[in-house]
Protein backbone atom coordinates (compact mmCIF):
# COMPACT_ATOMS: atom_id res chain seq x y z
CA UNK A 1 0.00 0.00 0.00
CA UNK A 2 2.79 2.42 0.84
CA UNK A 3 4.37 1.82 -2.52
CA UNK A 4 1.10 3.08 -4.01
CA UNK A 5 1.41 6.24 -1.92
CA UNK A 6 5.00 6.63 -3.02
CA UNK A 7 4.30 6.45 -6.74
CA UNK A 8 1.03 8.33 -7.17
CA UNK A 9 1.92 11.97 -6.73
CA UNK A 10 5.00 12.13 -8.94
CA UNK A 11 2.57 12.00 -11.90
CA UNK A 12 1.66 15.51 -10.88
CA UNK A 13 4.99 16.57 -12.31
CA UNK A 14 4.50 15.01 -15.71
CA UNK A 15 3.01 17.34 -18.26
CA UNK A 16 0.49 14.94 -19.73
CA UNK A 17 -2.47 17.24 -19.36
CA UNK A 18 -4.65 18.40 -16.59
CA UNK A 19 -6.69 15.20 -16.52
CA UNK A 20 -3.76 13.27 -15.09
CA UNK A 21 -3.18 15.97 -12.53
CA UNK A 22 -6.66 15.80 -11.09
CA UNK A 23 -7.20 12.05 -11.16
CA UNK A 24 -4.06 11.34 -9.17
CA UNK A 25 -5.03 13.33 -6.10
CA UNK A 26 -8.18 11.38 -5.16
CA UNK A 27 -6.13 8.18 -5.22
CA UNK A 28 -3.81 9.67 -2.62
CA UNK A 29 -6.78 10.43 -0.41
CA UNK A 30 -8.02 6.86 -0.63
CA UNK A 31 -4.59 5.65 0.47
CA UNK A 32 -5.19 7.06 3.94
CA UNK A 33 -6.36 4.80 6.72
CA UNK A 34 -6.33 4.62 10.48
CA UNK A 35 -2.92 3.55 11.79
CA UNK A 36 -2.65 -0.14 12.62
CA UNK A 37 -1.69 -0.64 16.23
CA UNK A 38 0.36 -3.59 17.40
CA UNK A 39 -1.28 -6.13 19.69
CA UNK A 40 -0.70 -5.86 23.43
CA UNK A 41 2.03 -8.31 24.49
CA UNK A 42 0.89 -11.50 26.21
CA UNK A 43 1.03 -11.58 30.03
CA UNK A 44 4.46 -13.23 30.10
CA UNK A 45 6.00 -10.72 27.70
CA UNK A 46 4.29 -7.83 29.48
CA UNK A 47 5.81 -9.00 32.75
CA UNK A 48 9.30 -8.91 31.21
CA UNK A 49 8.68 -5.42 29.80
CA UNK A 50 7.51 -4.27 33.23
CA UNK A 51 10.62 -5.65 34.96
CA UNK A 52 13.00 -4.15 32.41
CA UNK A 53 11.30 -0.75 32.57
CA UNK A 54 11.38 -0.56 36.37
CA UNK A 55 15.00 -1.77 36.44
CA UNK A 56 15.94 1.03 34.07
CA UNK A 57 14.37 3.52 36.51
CA UNK A 58 16.06 2.05 39.58
CA UNK A 59 18.76 4.70 39.93
CA UNK A 60 16.42 7.66 39.37
CA UNK A 61 15.22 9.04 42.72
CA UNK A 62 13.28 12.30 42.40
CA UNK A 63 14.07 14.75 45.17
CA UNK A 64 10.92 16.77 44.65
CA UNK A 65 7.54 16.58 42.95
CA UNK A 66 7.47 20.18 41.76
CA UNK A 67 9.42 22.34 39.36
CA UNK A 68 10.98 19.40 37.57
CA UNK A 69 11.18 19.86 33.80
CA UNK A 70 11.45 17.10 31.24
CA UNK A 71 14.71 15.18 31.47
CA UNK A 72 16.02 12.58 29.06
CA UNK A 73 18.45 9.81 29.98
CA UNK A 74 19.97 7.35 27.52
CA UNK A 75 21.51 3.98 28.35
CA UNK A 76 22.15 0.63 26.72
CA UNK A 77 18.85 -0.51 28.16
CA UNK A 78 16.82 2.22 26.49
CA UNK A 79 15.63 5.80 26.84
CA UNK A 80 13.90 7.47 29.78
CA UNK A 81 11.87 10.69 29.64
CA UNK A 82 10.91 11.79 33.14
CA UNK A 83 9.84 14.73 35.28
CA UNK A 84 6.58 16.58 35.97
CA UNK A 85 5.53 15.83 32.42
CA UNK A 86 1.77 16.13 32.84
CA UNK A 87 1.00 17.18 36.41
CA UNK A 88 3.16 19.46 38.61
CA UNK A 89 2.23 17.31 41.61
CA UNK A 90 3.47 14.04 40.15
CA UNK A 91 6.73 12.76 38.71
CA UNK A 92 6.24 10.27 35.88
CA UNK A 93 8.41 8.58 33.28
CA UNK A 94 8.07 7.25 29.79
CA UNK A 95 10.44 4.32 29.32
CA UNK A 96 11.40 3.31 25.79
CA UNK A 97 13.25 -0.01 26.00
CA UNK A 98 16.17 -0.73 23.68
CA UNK A 99 15.25 -2.29 20.30
CA UNK A 100 14.68 -6.04 20.23
CA UNK A 101 16.41 -7.86 17.38
CA UNK A 102 14.07 -10.48 15.89
CA UNK A 103 15.35 -14.02 15.76
CA UNK A 104 14.82 -14.22 12.00
CA UNK A 105 16.25 -10.77 11.28
CA UNK A 106 19.20 -10.39 8.94
CA UNK A 107 21.09 -7.29 7.88
CA UNK A 108 21.51 -7.93 4.16
CA UNK A 109 21.92 -4.67 2.28
CA UNK A 110 18.98 -2.88 3.93
CA UNK A 111 19.86 0.54 5.26
CA UNK A 112 18.73 1.36 8.82
CA UNK A 113 17.13 -2.06 9.22
CA UNK A 114 17.35 -1.64 12.98
CA UNK A 115 14.72 1.09 12.73
CA UNK A 116 12.11 -1.64 12.23
CA UNK A 117 12.94 -3.49 15.45
CA UNK A 118 10.35 -3.37 18.20
CA UNK A 119 10.83 -0.77 20.96
CA UNK A 120 8.39 -1.16 23.84
CA UNK A 121 7.12 2.10 25.32
CA UNK A 122 5.68 2.18 28.85
CA UNK A 123 4.33 4.75 31.30
CA UNK A 124 5.55 4.68 34.92
CA UNK A 125 5.01 6.89 37.97
CA UNK A 126 6.85 7.73 41.19
CA UNK A 127 4.77 6.87 44.26
CA UNK A 128 6.11 7.72 47.73
CA UNK A 129 9.54 6.10 47.52
CA UNK A 130 9.46 3.87 44.45
CA UNK A 131 8.48 3.60 40.80
CA UNK A 132 5.31 1.81 39.73
CA UNK A 133 4.42 0.49 36.29
CA UNK A 134 1.24 2.28 35.27
CA UNK A 135 0.61 1.46 31.61
CA UNK A 136 1.99 -0.28 28.52
CA UNK A 137 1.60 1.97 25.48
CA UNK A 138 2.87 0.36 22.28
CA UNK A 139 5.81 -0.37 20.02
CA UNK A 140 7.00 3.18 19.35
CA UNK A 141 9.99 5.50 19.27
CA UNK A 142 10.99 9.10 18.45
CA UNK A 143 8.95 10.71 21.21
CA UNK A 144 7.78 14.32 21.10
CA UNK A 145 5.97 16.24 23.85
CA UNK A 146 3.52 19.07 23.20
CA UNK A 147 1.49 21.19 25.63
CA UNK A 148 -1.71 23.17 25.05
CA UNK A 149 -3.51 25.76 27.17
CA UNK A 150 -6.87 24.13 26.48
CA UNK A 151 -7.90 20.56 27.30
CA UNK A 152 -6.43 18.04 26.77
CA UNK A 153 -3.35 19.96 27.77
CA UNK A 154 -0.59 17.39 27.21
CA UNK A 155 0.19 15.29 24.15
CA UNK A 156 2.83 12.69 23.33
CA UNK A 157 3.66 11.81 19.73
CA UNK A 158 5.72 8.90 18.47
CA UNK A 159 6.31 6.79 15.38
CA UNK A 160 7.57 3.41 14.30
CA UNK A 161 8.88 1.96 11.07
CA UNK A 162 7.37 -1.34 9.97
CA UNK A 163 9.41 -1.59 6.77
CA UNK A 164 12.08 0.26 4.88
CA UNK A 165 9.59 2.84 3.60
CA UNK A 166 6.60 2.06 5.78
CA UNK A 167 5.49 2.92 9.26
CA UNK A 168 2.86 4.35 11.58
CA UNK A 169 2.54 7.53 13.59
CA UNK A 170 0.99 7.33 17.06
CA UNK A 171 -0.11 9.80 19.71
CA UNK A 172 -1.69 10.02 23.14
CA UNK A 173 -3.15 12.70 25.39
CA UNK A 174 -2.94 12.70 29.19
CA UNK A 175 -6.21 12.11 31.04
CA UNK A 176 -5.97 13.61 34.56
CA UNK A 177 -8.99 11.60 35.75
CA UNK A 178 -7.51 8.17 35.02
CA UNK A 179 -3.92 9.44 35.26
CA UNK A 180 -3.17 7.50 32.07
CA UNK A 181 -2.34 8.25 28.45
CA UNK A 182 -5.20 7.80 25.99
CA UNK A 183 -4.62 7.20 22.30
CA UNK A 184 -5.91 10.06 20.14
CA UNK A 185 -6.32 8.28 16.78
CA UNK A 186 -5.93 11.70 15.17
CA UNK A 187 -3.44 10.43 12.60
CA UNK A 188 -4.58 9.75 9.03
CA UNK A 189 -1.28 8.82 7.45
CA UNK A 190 1.47 10.85 9.05
CA UNK A 191 1.83 13.03 12.16
CA UNK A 192 -0.46 15.93 13.09
CA UNK A 193 -0.18 19.33 14.73
CA UNK A 194 -2.67 21.57 16.50
CA UNK A 195 -2.75 25.22 15.51
CA UNK A 196 -5.50 27.30 17.09
CA UNK A 197 -8.80 25.48 16.63
CA UNK A 198 -7.52 23.37 13.74
CA UNK A 199 -5.99 19.92 13.58
CA UNK A 200 -3.69 19.44 10.59
CA UNK A 201 -2.33 16.07 9.50
CA UNK A 202 0.71 15.52 7.30
CA UNK A 203 2.18 12.87 5.03
CA UNK A 204 3.73 9.81 6.63
CA UNK A 205 6.48 7.35 5.74
CA UNK A 206 7.10 6.98 2.00
CA UNK A 207 9.90 6.56 -0.50
CA UNK A 208 11.76 9.58 -1.88
CA UNK A 209 8.72 11.84 -1.87
CA UNK A 210 9.14 15.56 -1.31
CA UNK A 211 5.61 16.70 -2.08
CA UNK A 212 3.63 18.44 0.65
CA UNK A 213 0.09 17.61 1.70
CA UNK A 214 -1.85 19.10 4.62
CA UNK A 215 -5.28 17.85 5.67
CA UNK A 216 -7.17 20.44 7.73
CA UNK A 217 -9.89 19.59 10.29
CA UNK A 218 -11.69 21.64 12.96
CA UNK A 219 -10.58 20.88 16.51
CA UNK A 220 -12.35 21.52 19.81
CA UNK A 221 -11.81 20.08 23.30
CA UNK A 222 -9.89 17.05 22.10
CA UNK A 223 -12.27 16.28 19.26
CA UNK A 224 -11.41 16.12 15.57
CA UNK A 225 -14.18 17.33 13.26
CA UNK A 226 -14.99 16.62 9.63
CA UNK A 227 -12.56 17.46 6.87
CA UNK A 228 -12.41 21.14 5.95
CA UNK A 229 -9.74 21.27 3.28
CA UNK A 230 -6.67 19.63 1.75
CA UNK A 231 -3.64 21.44 0.39
CA UNK A 232 -1.22 19.66 -1.95
CA UNK A 233 1.81 21.01 -3.78
CA UNK A 234 5.03 19.76 -5.33
CA UNK A 235 7.00 22.57 -3.69
CA UNK A 236 9.20 20.01 -1.96
CA UNK A 237 10.97 19.42 -5.26
CA UNK A 238 12.48 22.89 -4.90
CA UNK A 239 10.03 24.74 -7.11
CA UNK A 240 6.28 25.18 -6.87
CA UNK A 241 4.61 24.18 -10.13
CA UNK A 242 1.51 22.10 -9.56
CA UNK A 243 -0.84 22.39 -6.64
CA UNK A 244 -4.25 21.10 -5.68
CA UNK A 245 -6.88 22.22 -3.18
CA UNK A 246 -9.82 20.25 -1.86
CA UNK A 247 -12.53 22.27 -0.11
CA UNK A 248 -16.20 22.22 0.80
CA UNK A 249 -18.46 24.60 -1.11
CA UNK A 250 -20.02 26.94 1.45
CA UNK A 251 -23.31 27.15 -0.49
CA UNK A 252 -23.92 23.50 -1.34
CA UNK A 253 -21.83 21.71 1.30
CA UNK A 254 -20.27 19.51 -1.41
CA UNK A 255 -16.56 18.85 -1.76
CA UNK A 256 -14.55 20.02 -4.75
CA UNK A 257 -10.96 19.27 -5.75
CA UNK A 258 -9.28 21.93 -7.88
CA UNK A 259 -5.99 21.03 -9.57
CA UNK A 260 -3.74 23.73 -11.01
CA UNK A 261 -1.06 22.99 -13.60
CA UNK A 262 0.99 25.75 -15.31
CA UNK A 263 1.10 25.90 -19.07
CA UNK A 264 4.59 27.40 -19.11
CA UNK A 265 7.51 25.01 -18.98
CA UNK A 266 9.57 27.50 -16.97
CA UNK A 267 8.96 30.45 -14.65
CA UNK A 268 7.20 32.79 -14.53
CA UNK A 269 4.05 30.70 -14.36
CA UNK A 270 1.24 33.00 -15.45
CA UNK A 271 -1.19 30.63 -17.16
CA UNK A 272 -2.76 27.57 -15.53
CA UNK A 273 -5.02 24.77 -16.62
CA UNK A 274 -7.60 24.26 -13.89
CA UNK A 275 -9.43 20.97 -13.47
CA UNK A 276 -12.29 20.73 -10.96
CA UNK A 277 -14.06 17.61 -9.75
CA UNK A 278 -17.13 17.56 -7.57
CA UNK A 279 -17.66 14.72 -5.13
CA UNK A 280 -16.84 13.21 -1.79
CA UNK A 281 -13.15 13.67 -1.12
CA UNK A 282 -12.44 10.02 -0.25
CA UNK A 283 -14.91 8.25 -2.50
CA UNK A 284 -13.95 4.77 -3.83
CA UNK A 285 -11.78 4.57 -6.94
CA UNK A 286 -14.65 3.00 -8.89
CA UNK A 287 -16.82 6.04 -8.30
CA UNK A 288 -13.95 8.45 -8.94
CA UNK A 289 -13.67 7.12 -12.50
CA UNK A 290 -17.23 8.26 -13.23
CA UNK A 291 -16.86 11.78 -11.90
CA UNK A 292 -17.37 14.71 -14.26
CA UNK A 293 -14.35 16.95 -14.79
CA UNK A 294 -14.84 20.69 -15.22
CA UNK A 295 -12.13 22.67 -16.98
CA UNK A 296 -11.03 26.29 -17.14
CA UNK A 297 -8.00 28.45 -17.82
CA UNK A 298 -6.60 30.86 -15.25
CA UNK A 299 -4.29 33.78 -15.99
CA UNK A 300 -2.26 35.50 -13.28
CA UNK A 301 -1.52 39.15 -13.97
CA UNK A 302 2.05 38.98 -12.68
CA UNK A 303 4.47 36.51 -11.18
CA UNK A 304 3.62 35.81 -7.55
CA UNK A 305 5.09 33.11 -5.33
CA UNK A 306 1.92 32.95 -3.23
CA UNK A 307 -0.55 31.94 -5.95
CA UNK A 308 -1.18 28.60 -4.24
CA UNK A 309 -1.82 30.20 -0.85
CA UNK A 310 -4.01 32.89 -2.41
CA UNK A 311 -6.14 30.22 -4.09
CA UNK A 312 -6.21 28.21 -0.86
CA UNK A 313 -7.65 31.12 1.10
CA UNK A 314 -10.12 32.03 -1.62
CA UNK A 315 -11.48 28.50 -2.11
CA UNK A 316 -11.48 27.28 1.49
CA UNK A 317 -12.22 30.49 3.37
CA UNK A 318 -9.44 29.49 5.78
CA UNK A 319 -6.32 31.40 6.71
CA UNK A 320 -3.13 30.15 5.11
CA UNK A 321 -1.74 30.15 8.67
CA UNK A 322 -3.08 26.61 9.10
CA UNK A 323 -0.45 25.49 6.57
CA UNK A 324 2.28 26.88 8.84
CA UNK A 325 4.52 28.08 6.03
CA UNK A 326 5.57 31.43 7.42
CA UNK A 327 8.60 30.59 9.55
CA UNK A 328 9.91 27.70 7.49
CA UNK A 329 9.21 25.17 10.24
CA UNK A 330 6.62 22.48 9.70
CA UNK A 331 4.28 21.06 12.30
CA UNK A 332 4.73 23.86 14.83
CA UNK A 333 2.11 23.59 17.55
CA UNK A 334 0.41 26.89 18.44
CA UNK A 335 -2.38 27.62 20.93
CA UNK A 336 -3.87 30.34 18.74
CA UNK A 337 -3.97 30.76 14.99
CA UNK A 338 -1.38 33.37 13.99
CA UNK A 339 -2.76 36.54 12.41
CA UNK A 340 -0.87 36.93 9.15
CA UNK A 341 -0.83 40.07 7.03
CA UNK A 342 -3.24 39.92 4.08
CA UNK A 343 -1.80 38.54 0.88
CA UNK A 344 -1.39 40.86 -2.03
CA UNK A 345 -4.58 40.64 -4.04
CA UNK A 346 -3.69 38.71 -7.18
CA UNK A 347 -5.71 39.56 -10.25
CA UNK A 348 -7.09 36.37 -11.74
CA UNK A 349 -8.68 36.04 -15.16
CA UNK A 350 -10.66 32.83 -15.31
CA UNK A 351 -12.53 31.59 -18.34
CA UNK A 352 -14.20 28.27 -18.92
CA UNK A 353 -16.62 26.34 -16.74
CA UNK A 354 -18.83 28.77 -14.86
CA UNK A 355 -18.59 26.78 -11.63
CA UNK A 356 -14.85 27.33 -11.57
CA UNK A 357 -15.29 30.99 -12.46
CA UNK A 358 -17.75 31.33 -9.55
CA UNK A 359 -15.33 29.84 -7.05
CA UNK A 360 -12.16 31.60 -8.17
CA UNK A 361 -13.02 34.97 -9.66
CA UNK A 362 -14.71 36.91 -6.89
Amino acid sequence: MHMMKQTLLPYFKIALGTMIVCTVFPLLLNAQEEPKQSATPNPESLGIIREKSLELLRDIVPSSTSGRDLKNLESVGGSIYWGNLFDPREVVALVNLAPEKPEDDFEGDVVDYEQTWVRHLSFCAWQKDHWVFRQYLDNARNLEFHDRKDKPGHFVQASRKTGRYEGDCLSWYYDPKTMKLVQTNFEDWGPFYLIGNYLCTLRGFERRAVDETVWVYPYNNGRKGSLLAIYYSDIGSGELRNFSITFRDRKTGKYWTYSFSPKEAEQPYLHYDVDAVEGVWNEPDEKAKTRVHHNAEMEVSEKDDSTDQFCFERLTGLSRAVLDHEDGNSAQWKDTLPKLPPLKQIKLKVKGDQEIVRHLQK
